[in-house]
């Protein structure tokens, strides 16, 4: 609900400007105007903190006829939002450095304090309304200061009045695509029961996603058989209220009273000039011919805006779904998304693949041999996370497979190799059929129905083909991860290597055998020499007639076999019998 000194309706066809603050009507009203009205209102000044929590960074527009909106930072959540404050022009005021509203004579409290809930009403209305995505937010209400507060959703746009002073005239392509995405959040706010009574270019803020949001439902009311008009107060928007408003006959109000707003919209959309007020149409002057206005305006659709501003509601669209068909062959087409990928390689390629899978075919064959040779990093860099670990460990877990049973080093160039072979067929033939299901999942969220929106669409869509190098190092991760542990398992199996070797030395149980074998011209068993004890590198050691075999403890090879070979001359050879290769001392031959 929206206040502001009662103010004589403009000449007939004047130009569209700042929309006419709503006439008041009523006895209240006529007191309320007897004020002076340059006691203008005192914003909050910056800093102020609302409800412990919510810190008042600036005024937004102008202080009006029935409060100020603050732009607010909720250092809780720390979000930006907006709050109302209840501050009706001529009504209240607030002491210089004071916080405080007062009310400026003792006869104004009843009016003010009425005011005050309704303003609560309104909270209550819009919270209500949460889910309806063309209306705003609400938060919470709160009182303090000794008026009240409504926190509602901080809508980042500019309302429908700017671009109209801006611009003048709205095509009809921009207006019908606005209107009708309004028309869904209307339907809804009826189904809701409620009639918001206030429809007009400054209560209609476009949003930067270019969709219309239904701001300030002060002068709200429910839809109810037993709802009864409040008494005394009342305000009415000139140029764009019905003439049943201005009886405040809540009897005669249904959808069509906010239609004829509607209609009011569109004519002034269309024609950059305001229609006829009610009041002054009902006493007998004509509404000019829109179609006079706006000569290249489609002869349908100014019948329709002729119907909504109908003085008499039973000749307006009963409801929005009635005014929908009236429209329906003006209503705006969404575009599809493949309409806006860049005509690049990957544009290309992702409306082929989209053809071929409209056409039937689950699979289309494809190949991108970019995606196959780089393999994984192709796959980061378009930031598919999901496919690029998954060809990053299958390149590691190749690497590892192939190192395991050899020298790692040696080995790698092999094992890098076969890595990228068995990667890049299958890297080449899914990649773009990847990247179209991330990229038609994103497409499939935009609106596309407007030029704007189109444009929008065309950025991010664009945006999604080229590489972000960013994430290339990401497809490093795993193979370095296997290179890492190949050298961690090669150092492992220098020391295991090295301890085998030292284990296996026996150089005095060797010269034992030796001497033995000189002396006695046999070899000696076990009663001939002294007897192994055994370590925690060696469980046991077995006189052999060729020489002695010993039986590892070392936890790598615990159990293998090594021999020690005497030939005729008095040369040992080293030979592991069941040693793993990667274990075998440099010293000995594997068998």
């Amino acid at each position: 609900m929206n206040t502001g000194p009662k103010r004589e309706p403009a000449q007939t066809g004047a130009p569209a400007s700042a929309d006419e603050p709503p006439l008041r009507t009523g006895p209240s009203a006529r007191l309320i105007d007897a004020v002076v009205t340059q006691r203008m209102a005192v914003a909050l000044p910056a800093g102020t903190l609302l409800n412990g929590k919510f810190e008042v960074l600036q005024v937004l527009g102008k202080p009006g006829g029935f409060g100020i909106a603050y732009l607010c930072r909720d250092q809780r959540l720390n979000r930006q939002v907006v709050v109302k404050e209840l501050f009706p022009s001529g009504m209240v005021t607030r002491q210089r450095g004071g916080l405080a509203v007062q009310v400026l004579e003792p006869h104004f409290a009843p009016d003010f304090a009425l005011q005050l809930e309704l303003l609560l009403d309104e909270a209550r209305k819009l919270a209500a309304l949460d889910q309806v995505d063309s209306v705003v937010k609400v938060y919470e209400h709160f009182t303090q200061n000794n008026t009240a507060y409504i926190v509602m959703h901080h809508v980042l746009g500019r309302a429908l009045g700017e671009h109209l002073r801006e611009m003048q005239r709205l095509d009809v392509a921009t207006l019908l695509r606005w209107i009708w995405q309004l028309l869904d959040g209307l339907e809804a706010v009826h189904e809701a029961g409620v009639l918001h009574r206030d429809i007009k270019p400054d209560n209609v803020l476009i949003d930067q996603r270019d969709h219309p949001v239904l701001i300030d439902f002060g002068n709200a009311a429910t839809l109810r058989e037993e709802a009864k008009a409040p008494e005394g107060y009342f305000a009415v928007s000139p140029f764009y209220g019905a003439p049943e408003q201005y009886t405040n006959d809540v009897a005669r109000m249904g959808p069509w009273t906010d239609l004829y707003s509607v209609g009011a919209v569109m004519y002034v959309a269309l024609s950059g000039r305001r229609p006829v007020d009610a009041m002054q149409r009902l006493a007998g002057q004509a509404l000019p011919a829109l179609q006079q206005l706006v000569p290249d305006a489609p002869p349908e659709l100014i019948k329709v805006i002729e119907a909504c501003l109908d003085v008499a509601p039973h000749l307006r669209p009963a409801n929005v779904k009635a005014l929908r068909e009236r429209l329906a062959a003006f209503q705006p087409m969404a575009r599809h998304w493949t309409e806006f990928l860049p005509n690049n390689g990957y544009g290309q390629r992702m409306r082929r693949l989209h053809a071929q899978l409209q056409a039937g075919r689950a699979l289309p064959r494809q190949w991108n041999s970019t995606a196959g040779l780089l393999q994984s990093v192709w796959f980061f860099m378009h930031r598919l996370t999901l496919a690029g670990a998954v060809s990053a460990a299958v390149s590691a877990v190749v690497v590892l497979l192939w190192l395991w049973p050899a020298d790692p080093w040696p080995a790698l160039p092999l094992a890098l190799g076969l890595a990228w072979l068995l990667g890049a067929l299958p890297c080449a033939l899914f990649a773009d059929l990847l990247r179209y299901r991330s990229v038609s999942l994103l497409g499939a969220t935009l609106p596309l129905a407007s030029d704007s929106q189109a444009v929008h669409a065309r950025q991010v869509l664009a945006a999604q083909g080229p590489p972000a190098w960013r994430y290339a190092p990401l497809c490093a991760l795993l193979p370095l991860a296997a290179v890492l542990l190949a050298s961690t398992l090669d150092e492992r199996q220098n020391r295991t290597r090295d301890a085998l070797d030292h284990a296996i030395e026996l150089s005095s149980l060797r010269d034992q055998f030796k001497e033995f074998v000189i002396q006695h011209s046999r070899p000696p068993s076990a009663d001939d020499l002294p007897p192994f004890t055994p370590n925690g590198e060696i469980k046991s050691v077995e006189f052999r007639p060729q020489g002695l075999e010993v039986v590892l403890a070392l936890p790598e090879a615990s159990g293998k076999r090594v021999r020690w070979l005497l030939d005729g001359v008095g040369r040992w050879t080293c030979v592991a019998v069941d040693l793993p290769l990667r274990f075998v001392p440099g010293r000995c031959a594997q068998r």
